[in-house]
């Protein structure tokens, strides 16, 4: 079995504020594995050093960004 350890943890609110994200947004990145976390009964975690990875884009996940506005035609 893989051993995981994570040197700080972030929870889901703190995830949100350093990427900018709503809480809601953290919660479903995380369940459809594009942000990597833990979940621990109800509660989702995150490793710092893996959020930082991923804003450094030294992972292969990619979080994809939805820049058409609300109720814009598209061609």
């Amino acid at each position: 079995m893989e051993e995981f350890i994570m040197k700080e943890i972030l929870t889901a609110k703190e995830v949100a504020a350093i990427l900018k994200l709503n809480k809601i947004t953290v919660y479903k990145y995380a369940n459809e594995g594009k942000i990597p976390g833990v979940r621990i009964g109800n509660r989702w975690r995150f490793d710092r050093a893996q959020i930082e990875e991923l804003m450094a884009g030294t992972r292969n996940q990619v979080i994809p960004i939805n820049l058409r506005r609300v109720g814009a035609k598209v061609a």
